[in-house]
Parts: structure tokens; C-alpha cells; sequence
């Protein structure tokens, strides 16, 4: 998409705030796979938590909600299984007045029975009818639809896919588009790997092969079937978390994301299993000094590496506690890790997954107890220009 900005999905939050703050419709373009829906969903969210109210997806709620006042509604409508009458309603007729009327569509939102504040979220706008389209702009510019009117805290999140992706799209007619503000989400890597680390279901090994293979992480080729995107990577790294079977697994992680990355993949996890220069976990936690390190100059210098940020990240304590005092050798090993042949990066890239680690005790949910530590404290002062952070 020629003259959009592109932003990461670390974006999304403060772009739909903005365009809350100044009643716009935000609307994020993008691949298909590359986690645009959930990020807007988790953005919400936010939203809900900044505002100091309850949170409630009413999407498909069977009963109002208990306190309008204190609720942040969220409604998930997928605009392309929509046609005209959906989205306008049925006409009626009323016989006192001798007029017809339009009964808008009970998913529509209503202040008393799903919030005062919230997000109308119409997905898969891009693959919607043009009709249908249209029949939304006036919703989208001015918070009525017939005889509908949007509550004045509801705001409109518009999301779609690309038109040169192969995904259904329909023409977005130039009055429509210049009635948003407009945004291409590119697939984000250090986001979708921050995910994977705290996600239970998934692989750190799948996490340590993309890091060192970016360019597959999407690879969509017209007419494939399977092909890399977050999400597909996501299921791929499920298959691999679960299936021990090493032909059983390169078929099942091919089915998600094609045969040429899972024979890649496979590779991979065969240079981690063999151990080649790759510490036990207990090496580098009781021994960090003589722990081994890849020599600089072996043939699989960067898939160990990564491999080691992995069985890093995987394996430190989730107890505050314990995790916190694992942190002192942890550090000396990436250390080492480091040297002094221009390998920071791996050290940098490990220190950002432990930044982005919850502990199990935390109630507030924020990552970053382990850079509590003095020794993740004495790493930061060595290393001044490292980029971590949760």
C-alpha cells in the first residue's frame, strides 16, 4: 500500500487513543496472519484498564451488563458475512404514524445493555461488499445508521487484508477512504517473540530458529497453501512444543507453514539436540564460568546461540524469588556469551526476552521483575546502548 504509514503492532494502542481522542475511525490494513484482530483486541483492553473500567467482550452476551457506567464495552462484528440488511436493519411498518421505520440490528451496541464506553470492531472490513461498504460510511462519519445512533462513547475500529495478498478484497470507494485514517500493520518479530516466551502452549526453539531466519517469518507466495505468518509460526511453534516424533513433527509444522521452512526447522532442532557446544541449563545456572560457549568460528555459531537465548528464557525460575537469584549467573554466562567478537546482539536479544518474563506471583501482570536484579542492573550500566525493556 503505496502512501499509508506502516507501524508495528506496538503501535496500534496509541493510534486507535489518538483517533479515539478525536472521534476518527481508525483503519488497520495489513497481511493476512500478522495478529492485527488480537492486537486491536488487547489494545482495547488497555484502553478499558486506563480508563478504570471493567472490560466485557458482549459480542455475544445474553444478558446487559451489570453497570453501564463503569463498563467498556467490546463488539466483534465481522463485516464481510454482512449484506445491506444487516447492517441497516429491516424496514417496519408503523401503523399510528403511517411511516416505515428501520429496526436496527440487535448487534449494534446499546449504552444500557453493553456500556457506556467501548469499541465497535468491524473486522474483515476489506473483503466486505462494496454495498455493504456504503451503507456503513455514514455510520463510520457520523454515528448513525437510519434510525440508529452510535453511543457517543463508542468509538469505531475498522481492520482488514491487503488487496495483493490474494484475500478476497473488495474496492473501498474514495468517499469511504477518506473518512479514515488509515495504517499498514507489517508482521512484527520482536513483538510475536515476546508473545511466544510467555506463551505456555509454544517453543522457545521455534523462537530461537526465526530470530535467526526473519525472512520466513512471513513468506506468502501466490497459490501456496502453507506459508509463514505470526499465526501460522505461532501453531508451528504449538506442533513443536508437542510432538516429539521428529517426521510426524516436520509434517505437522509443514502443513502450517510449508515444507521448505519445516525441512529448515527440522535442521535446526537437530543441531540443537546434538549439543554441540550448547549448555545444560544447569551448566549455566551452577557453573556459569565454565559453561561451554560457541567457538566464534563454528559452522552453527548463530542457530546455537539462539538456541541458547531459548533454553535461557525457557528455563529461569517464573518464582520471583528463586528466578531473581538465578539472575547473577545468568548474566555472567551471557557475559561470556558476549565476548568479545562483536556477539552482543545475542546477549541483548536474551536480556530482552528475561525483560519481557512474568513472574508467576504477578498480579498486575507486567513483565520486568527479573531486571529488578543487581546483576541485570550492573549488565545495563556495561552495555548503555542495549535496547531492552518490557
Amino acid at each position: 500500500m503505496s502512501n499509508i504509514p506502516t507501524i508495528m503492532t506496538a503501535d496500534i494502542l496509541p493510534t486507535m487513543q489518538y483517533c479515539r481522542d478525536k472521534d476518527r475511525t481508525a483503519f488497520y490494513h495489513g497481511a493476512m496472519g500478522a495478529a492485527k484482530s488480537s492486537v486491536i483486541r488487547q489494545s482495547a483492553v488497555a484502553m478499558a484498564d486506563d480508563m478504570e473500567l471493567t472490560f466485557r467482550d458482549v459480542t455475544f452476551a445474553d444478558a446487559p451488563v451489570e453497570d453501564p457506567k463503569a463498563t467498556f464495552g467490546w463488539i466483534d462484528a465481522r463485516a464481510c458475512t454482512m449484506d445491506q440488511s444487516d447492517t441497516k436493519g429491516f424496514g417496519s411498518l408503523d401503523t399510528v404514524d403511517g411511516m416505515t421505520r428501520f429496526l436496527p440490528p440487535s448487534w449494534l451496541p446499546r449504552a444500557d445493555r453493553d456500556g457506556d464506553q467501548g469499541i465497535l470492531f468491524l473486522d474483515d472490513f476489506s473483503q466486505a461488499f462494496v454495498a455493504t461498504k456504503t451503507t456503513f460510511s455514514s455510520l463510520i462519519l457520523d454515528g448513525f445508521l437510519g434510525d440508529y445512533v452510535l453511543p457517543a462513547g463508542w468509538q469505531i475500529v475498522l481492520s482488514g487484508n491487503r488487496q495483493q495478498d490474494a484475500s478476497a478484497t473488495t474496492r473501498l470507494p474514495a468517499f469511504l477512504a477518506n473518512r479514515c485514517g488509515h495504517f499498514e500493520v507489517v508482521p512484527d518479530l520482536p513483538a510475536w517473540a515476546q508473545y511466544n516466551v510467555n506463551h505456555e502452549g509454544g517453543d522457545r526453539r521455534c523462537v530461537a530458529f526465526i530470530r535467526m531466519t526473519p525472512e520466513l517469518l512471513h513468506n506468502y507466495k501466490k497459490n501456496e497453501l502453507a506459508f509463514g505468518t505470526l499465526r501460522s509460526w505461532s501453531s508451528a511453534s504449538e506442533a513443536v512444543a508437542q510432538i516429539e516424533d521428529p517426521v510426524m513433527r516436520q509434517i505437522m509444522v509443514a502443513s502450517f507453514v510449508g515444507t521448505g521452512p519445516a525441512a529448515e526447522l527440522e535442521g535446526f532442532l537437530k543441531i540443537v539436540a546434538s549439543g554441540e557446544e550448547i549448555p545444560t541449563w544447569r551448566q549455566i545456572v551452577t557453573t556459569p564460568m565454565e559453561a561451554p560457549v560457541p567457538a566464534e568460528f563454528s559452522e552453527h555459531v548463530v542457530a546455537i546461540s539462539y538456541a541458547i537465548i531459548g533454553i535461557i528464557s525457557q528455563n529461569i525460575s517464573r518464582d520471583r524469588t528463586e528466578g531473581c537469584d538465578q539472575m547473577e549467573n545468568v548474566v555472567k554466562y551471557i557475559d561470556r556469551l558476549a565476548g568479545s567478537e562483536g556477539r552482543n546482539d545475542y546477549a541483548t536479544c536474551c536480556m530482552h526476552d528475561l525483560a519481557n518474563l512474568m513472574a508467576d506471583d504477578d498480579i498486575d501482570d507486567e513483565p520486568g521483575y527479573l531486571l529488578q536484579t543487581r546483576a541485570a542492573s550492573g549488565w545495563k550500566s556495561r552495555n548503555p546502548n542495549a535496547i531492552i525493556g518490557a
